[in-house]
């Protein structure tokens, strides 16, 4: 099984000033982004982007070998009500959650490229200081 989502307080990665720039302007997570990020271009990946969303960030990455791009979702789970000094709380997911790309008579296996790119975010996530894991979701089969 592959690890697909992972719920994660993140006492290390204070609130960024590009926070107040999401629609929903309570969420944070755009420091935890960045590093993500600066993990996956160590990594080889190219063609980063941190975009902004309405659930909070995602970071799109290319596996330039394989040709696919993935996605890191960083999911904020603050409410409006909450303080926003408060520390970051985010469920993260990797995309795509399959072994294949394509549809009925054309399907490729990505299968290796979908482990390597989870192991690799999820491993930072579990070995960086300031990152505290409560929960980790193996969906991929």
């Amino acid at each position: 099984m592959i690890t697909s989502h992972m719920h994660v307080k993140a006492p290390g990665f204070r609130r960024h000033i590009k926070d107040d720039e999401l629609v929903n302007d309570f969420m944070s997570g755009f420091s935890l982004a960045e590093a993500i990020k600066s993990e996956l271009k160590e990594h080889g990946y190219d063609r980063l982007e941190i975009v902004g969303e309405d659930y909070g960030w995602l970071v799109v990455a290319f596996h330039r070998s394989s040709g696919v791009e993935f996605g890191v979702t960083l999911s904020s789970l603050a409410e409006p009500e909450d303080d926003r000094d408060a520390v970051m709380e985010v469920m993260i997911a990797i995309q795509p959650q399959k072994r294949t790309k394509g549809m009925l008579w054309w399907k490729k296996d990505i299968g290796s490229e979908v482990g390597e790119f989870s192991e690799t975010v999820f491993d930072f996530l579990r070995n960086t200081p300031g990152v505290d894991v409560l929960e980790e979701f193996a969906d991929i089969a």
